[in-house]
């Protein structure tokens, strides 16, 4: 939401998504919508989890019959591989991935995908437009009067370099079996489990909405995971229910085998 601000939107929240969060049993409902757009409205925001997706082909139709497009925040839903395609079948007119993440391109890529007229615009924001006006052509069908000064994205340019990787890495990533992969992920996580000395739980795909990982219920874990970082190797897990006493193993940033020595960091840590 920072980055909308940014580039000037003045932020308008609606709906009651207790669902999405993890809260409650309700979701965002088609008059919340409704309620919430006005003459100034200029876009539908959404931030994709496993949770809140369900939700997205309700939004798509409520913007849609205002005429307003739809961006999706996925940078985090990957895997599942299907899912950069889904979001645009659900009715999303952008798409946003990270390209460091589970695609494992670098780290400051991403892609944006949808409707070409607004990745065109998007792209125009970071364009050179130090260029002869007799000679300047805008991009992908763009219409303008002249050339536009420098946009907002100008000091935010993908590279050349990133743009290669993230590609060779999209390949990589659509290449890979995820059924094998995540059998290999879990029968690693297990060992991990089997070599500590807390309760753990392991938490299937289904259950996470991307990759298995591993909970572990170690009480203290702000305390545990400042003694983790500290460390030599530094170990950061996921904190994401540290206030509910545990931490996360996430093996997609684990290379098989730096297993044992996150193994040995996790019981220095403990002892």
């Amino acid at each position: 939401t920072r980055a909308l601000a940014v580039a000037g939107a003045r932020l308008v929240d609606f709906g009651h998504n207790d669902r999405g969060t993890g809260a409650g049993i309700r979701g965002i409902e088609a008059w919340e919508i409704e309620a919430a757009i006005g003459a100034r409205t200029a876009a539908i925001f959404f931030a994709a989890t496993p949770w809140s997706a369900p939700d997205l082909p309700l939004v798509t139709r409520a913007a849609h019959a205002h005429g307003l497009p739809v961006i999706v925040d996925a940078a985090a839903q990957l895997p599942p591989a299907a899912n950069l395609r889904r979001f645009i079948a659900d009715g999303a007119d952008l798409v946003v991935f990270s390209g460091g993440k589970a695609i494992a391109g670098p780290q400051s890529s991403g892609i944006l995908a949808g409707r070409r007229t607004l990745i065109a615009s998007a792209l125009m924001q970071m364009l050179d437009m130090d260029v002869p006006v007799a000679t300047w052509r805008a991009p992908l069908g763009v219409q303008v009067a002249g050339v536009p000064h420098h946009g907002l994205g100008r000091g935010f340019k993908a590279g050349k370099e990133e743009i290669v990787g993230l590609l060779v890495a999209l390949r990589r990533f659509l290449a890979r079996d995820e059924a094998a992969e995540q059998a290999a992920q879990t029968a690693r996580l297990r060992a991990i489990a089997d070599a500590l000395p807390v309760r753990s739980t392991l938490l299937d795909a289904a259950a996470t909405g991307r990759a298995p990982q591993l909970a572990l219920h170690v009480g203290d874990a702000p305390r545990l995971a400042a003694r983790l970082r500290a460390g030599d190797p530094p170990v950061h897990l996921g904190e994401r229910r540290a206030g509910e006493g545990v931490l996360l193993v996430d093996p997609q940033a684990l290379r098989p085998e730096d297993d044992a020595a996150l193994i040995a960091a996790i019981r220095a840590a403990l002892a």
